[in-house]
């Protein structure tokens, strides 16, 4: 599975390819942890290749000593638009997605100063600027007859070993998915089929082949405000640091359904939806040293991002019944459950990042 983006820059575009992450913890953290190259038009027209260049914007993120070469104060912004393609390919049957965004990948407010009259310091700039460093709105579509299994099978293997009772308010599988089959009717204890059966195992009524279809859309990104200070020494050595204040700011939502035909359920449905919301703060040293006039050097260092989320997560399950006698005079028909908002909060802290160019 992959993604296909163009990013159509002031007339340039650039072409990349990424990888669709799963959601979970862990990759959350990944996702959060891993970033792009934002900032002006002409660094991304370079890939982000920028530690050892100077006199744009973009050094505020990535090495604040290239800061050091402006030599006059500036405004600069950068308009974008994302078009984002994603193919997936499910049990032979190819499904296709799309998605364009406007959006403002850079901006900055650069003030020179050249009148320092400190020895060997030709001048200094500070700016504020803003990078957008992930980009989540994208589509993702796919589905297939399935002839080995179902996810009734997955709630199934799920709940057993639990008794009927940690369905319940303050039970492991309280506020989950599984509690929503349950709850719809898609599996139940075994004791139903007979009293002899443990009331840890379950069943279902439901044994046919589905038709499986998935749409996730993800939304929002993650951005960077940056606070930082170059400064030029008799045009050798450039070093610089500066502090960035991260926000992120992503939703995601995944409709699952799955179709039946000759059996005693229609169709079902379930929606999540995931919302994660949070700030960080870091810091970003760095220099350039230039011993010759046709050749750079840049390292840089930014320390972990200590970020504090938030997320909120619920679900809802629908299922469409033919009238189907489930007990003894208990007919079902169309059913629903949904789970309370499940708000967690908790800290994440990106690792270190070094880099080094040369220009």
């Amino acid at each position: 599975m992959k993604i296909s983006k163009g990013l159509l820059l002031g007339g340039i575009i650039l072409c990349s390819v990424q990888q669709v992450i799963a959601q979970s913890f862990t990759e959350t953290a990944l996702l959060f942890s891993r970033t792009q190259s934002g900032g002006s038009a002409r660094i991304q027209g370079m890939g982000g290749a920028q530690i050892g260049l100077g006199g744009d914007y973009s050094s505020g993120y990535s090495n604040p000593a290239g800061l050091g070469m402006y030599n006059r104060s500036e405004f600069a912004f950068t308009p974008a638009i994302n078009f984002s393609n994603v193919s997936a390919d499910y049990l032979g049957q190819n499904s296709n997605a799309s998605k364009s965004t406007l959006n403002i990948p850079g901006l900055s407010l650069a003030f020179h100063n050249g009148d320092l009259k400190l020895k060997g310091l030709q001048g200094g700039t500070f700016s504020i600027s803003y990078s957008r460093l992930n980009d989540f709105n994208r589509n993702l579509i796919y589905n297939g007859t399935n002839p080995d299994n179902s996810i009734i099978d997955y709630f199934i293997e799920d709940a057993t070993g639990d008794t009927p009772d940690q369905f319940k308010n303050g039970g492991d599988l309280y506020n989950t998915p599984t509690e929503l089959a349950y709850n719809n009717y898609l599996i139940g204890e075994a004791t139903i089929l007979d009293p002899s059966f443990s009331n840890t195992e379950y069943f279902t009524d439901v044994a046919g082949i589905p038709n499986q279809h998935e749409k996730i859309e993800t939304r929002g990104s993650q951005n960077q405000w940056n606070f930082s200070y170059g400064a030029n020494f008799v045009d050798k050595v450039f070093i610089g640091m500066g502090v960035g204040l991260a926000s992120i700011r992503y939703k995601s939502k995944k409709v699952y359904t799955e179709d039946f035909v000759n059996e005693p359920l229609s169709d079902l449905l379930l929606e999540e939806t995931l919302e994660i919301r949070g700030s960080g703060i870091n810091a970003t040293f760095g220099a350039i040293i230039k011993p010759v006039d046709f050749i750079q050097f840049g390292v840089s260092a930014t320390t972990p991002t200590a970020y504090q989320l938030t997320d909120v997560y619920s679900a809802t399950m629908n299922t469409a019944w033919k009238n189907f006698e489930y007990l003894p005079g208990e007919f079902i028909n169309d059913e629903s459950a949904k789970t309370d908002a499940i708000n967690s909060e908790y800290p994440l802290k990106t690792p270190w990042k070094f880099s080094a160019g040369v220009a």
